[in-house]
């Protein structure tokens, strides 16, 4: 099987395009990389062949932002790789170029934003405003491969994303659940108009995007 190098680098900012053109400011580049096999929707890791995506995005056709201390540079064929916590672009086909987060702010990709915690994981917000963040996070886990009685081998191994959401009030983190109890008990004081909105909008608790629309309504009372 055909293996698509995957190298891991601190990318130099002065390759990209900035939108701020009297931004002088870079990433050094380092020689030190890290190699492993990445094969689209194949990767080998510790010798084990893992199919599935554990990229953000399902392909690599996406236009990106990254800020940095002001400035805004814009990255094309830009992905995040959720089990690295990096960002990614694709150079050609056989390389990948991985960014340091260290010289990270803020991602932007498709209108998406994302930005690290303070442990400096990235997670997409959804919502943000003065009383409340609804924030995405994600993660990736490796399913084992199991014996196949069918095929009489052992079954291989995949990649399975798994998606979390919290709730920051007053710096303050909360794990949440899509359902009218937990989205409503963020809404304290003013629960009863949420509640009105989100049923004369005809918005469902389960639903993610009506949930973002109600979170900016709320962050507008």
């Amino acid at each position: 099987m055909k293996k698509i190098l995957f190298i891991i680098v601190i990318f130099c900012f002065g390759h990209l395009s900035a939108q701020e053109p009297n931004t002088n400011r870079t990433i050094t580049q380092v020689n030190n990389s890290a190699q492993v096999n990445y094969a689209g929707s194949v990767s080998v890791f510790n010798d084990k062949e893992i199919e599935g995506n554990r990229f953000l995005f399902p392909n690599w056709q996406n236009q990106g932002q990254i800020y940095y201390k002001g400035a805004v540079f814009s990255v094309d064929k830009i992905n995040f790789d959720i089990s690295t916590n990096k960002f990614c672009q694709m150079k050609k086909q056989d390389s990948i170029f991985v960014f340091d987060n260290s010289k990270i702010d803020s991602v932007k990709v498709n209108n998406r934003l994302l930005k690290p915690n303070n442990t400096g994981k990235f997670s997409e917000i959804l919502s943000e405003g003065k009383k409340l963040n609804l924030i995405k996070s994600y993660d990736v886990e490796i399913i084992e491969g199991m014996y196949s009685p069918v095929y009489g081998k052992q079954k291989t191994y995949r990649y399975k994303i798994v998606t979390s959401y919290y709730a920051v009030q007053n710096g303050i983190p909360r794990k949440v659940y899509l359902n009218k109890k937990n989205v409503t008990d963020l809404f304290g004081s003013e629960k009863s108009v949420m509640e009105k909105y989100i049923e004369d909008n005809k918005l469902s608790y389960k639903d993610e995007s009506d949930m973002i629309r109600a979170c900016n309504y709320f962050n507008t009372l």
